[in-house]
């Protein structure tokens, strides 16, 4: 028995298209907020962890020549050692609170675990209104509402690989870890025919594709977590305190051991979330570029 279920592509016209495509826009303004977000608290973790324990003020001050060995220190001296302990700590003005970079390791990979959770969820918004998009529209053919008005068969298959033109454009064109087709070749003339780019290459002489580099930008926040926990590990164990009179690191306790257990398991969090995110940009790249061969062979 024949089934009369109307399909989805039979009603799409240039107003919903349209619309659609201003939808998929706004998801992917989403996605890159909150990641332009996640890199700025990963930066912030950063520069507190590197400002305590690698900076040249941090190794001045367990020095021999450490002011803090001096009973009477200059005032240059004294604001030296005041500027190095303020740069130990985040200000989040907008709530209102200071981190330090014995708290980074808990409240900042904790805060990396919100954004992450969130970016994901935009990551899967983004991918669900492109694949809806393009498995909707990949299917119009004369029986479509858009190219309903056209009576001649190649003007409607024209004017259908123009649709689908218009909307991988605008999806392609807006996408932040995607370009299909994946090359990361500069264009140096604009006569493609003429085109003689040489492939972008690394210092070992290897081509390098768009893809690797993007999809790889993802881990950057973990590796700055791992590097934080290793910091603190070492600072309670190994490194030099500069505020203790004998500059001997504190020492491990059980207070420390739960802390690093903690952070060791939001890490775990921060890249289960990512590794879902990345999954859900190579299925949409997937798509697109399954979407760009269809209109080509038209």
């Amino acid at each position: 028995m024949q089934s009369n279920k109307i399909q989805d592509w039979e009603f799409e016209s240039y107003e919903s298209i349209a619309s659609r495509l201003d939808a998929t826009k706004q998801s992917q303004s989403r996605t890159r907020t909150s990641l332009i977000i996640i890199m700025i608290i990963t930066f912030m973790m950063f520069l507190s962890v590197y400002n305590s324990y690698l900076s040249y003020d941090y190794f001045w001050l367990i020095s021999e020549n450490s002011p803090l060995l001096i009973k009477e220190a200059s005032e240059l001296q004294k604001a030296a050692i005041r500027s190095f302990n303020e740069t130990r700590f985040i200000n989040i003005s907008l709530l209102g609170i200071k981190l330090g970079s014995d708290d980074i390791i808990i409240l900042g990979n904790l805060g990396l675990i919100i954004l992450f959770y969130w970016f994901k969820l935009c990551s899967r918004r983004e991918h669900t209104i492109i694949a809806h998009l393009l498995k909707n529209t990949n299917n119009l053919n004369h029986g479509s509402k858009v190219v309903s008005i056209y009576l001649n068969e190649k003007l409607i298959n024209t004017e259908i690989s123009k649709i689908k033109w218009w909307i991988f454009n605008s999806i392609n064109s807006n996408t932040l870890f995607i370009n299909v087709p994946d090359t990361n070749k500069p264009f140096t003339n604009l006569d493609s025919s003429k085109e003689t780019t040489v492939p972008v290459k690394n210092i070992f002489g290897r081509e390098l594709k768009f893809s690797f580099l993007s999809i790889n930008y993802l881990f950057i926040p973990i590796v700055i977590s791992v590097l934080c926990l290793i910091m603190d590990i070492l600072s309670v164990i190994v490194l030099p305190d500069p505020f203790n009179m004998d500059f001997k690191s504190d020492g491990a306790d059980l207070q420390s051991g739960i802390k690093w257990v903690v952070s060791i398991i939001f890490i775990l969090f921060i890249y289960d979330f990512s590794l879902v995110a990345k999954e859900y940009i190579k299925a949409t790249e997937s798509l697109l570029v399954q979407y760009f061969e269809s209109f080509k062979t038209i």
